[in-house]
């Protein structure tokens, strides 16, 4: 489990993002780089605005970053199985400085 604070960065171009996530990975022998990786992000290009959103990203086998990754729920190969929230929702209230702190926990597991 990983508890990530709910924040809502500016980013000032399209094409700019700001997240905070955690990550698992796998490689063998420093390569063929797999990714599971989750949390919450400003994307305005991905999402057409931007709102906090949760995201989940991840890369296939043998891949390595190079071609085959994929948000949400865009791509087979990843099941959601949390029917209360959805992933690429927007998430709301937001945390305040000195303030309250809002927060997600995220679980992954693999089936």
């Amino acid at each position: 489990m990983v508890e990530i604070n709910v924040w809502n960065p500016y980013t000032q171009e399209t094409i700019e993002f700001s997240l905070s996530q955690f990550w698992m990975k796998a490689c063998r022998n420093g390569q063929d780089l797999n990714t599971i990786e989750a949390g919450m992000m400003v994307y305005e290009y991905l999402y057409g605005n931007n709102n906090t959103r949760i995201f989940m990203y991840w890369t296939i086998r043998d891949d390595s970053y190079q071609n085959i990754g994929c948000y949400n729920l865009v791509c087979s190969g990843f099941v959601q199985v949390n029917n209360q929230i959805a992933t690429g929702a927007t998430v709301t209230p937001y945390s305040n400085y000195d303030g309250t702190q809002r927060s997600v926990k995220f679980y992954v597991w693999k089936v």
